[in-house]
């Protein structure tokens, strides 16, 4: 996926572990503005399971690989 979302996050401490807070906008996500689109093989992100709105506690991107590339990438490298 497009991993600028990876350069703004916040840093938060819950529960004694450090956690790293995003957010993409949800234009971004509907693909109102923009349609966002793996680095690796070019497909278009889907994320219709999701629930806009929603705070997830894990990587959204990350949880959805659509190739094997997305799941050798390093996003601390990027």
């Amino acid at each position: 996926m497009l991993l600028i979302y990876l350069s703004v996050f916040l840093k938060v401490r819950v529960e004694g572990r450090q956690q790293y807070l995003t957010a993409v906008c949800m234009g971004c996500l509907e693909g109102w503005s923009v349609g966002l689109r793996c680095s690796y093989c070019n497909t278009r992100w889907n994320g219709s399971p999701l629930i806009l709105g929603t705070m997830y506690s894990f990587d959204i991107f990350a949880a959805m690989p659509c190739c094997e590339g997305r799941l050798k990438v390093n996003p601390r490298s990027v």
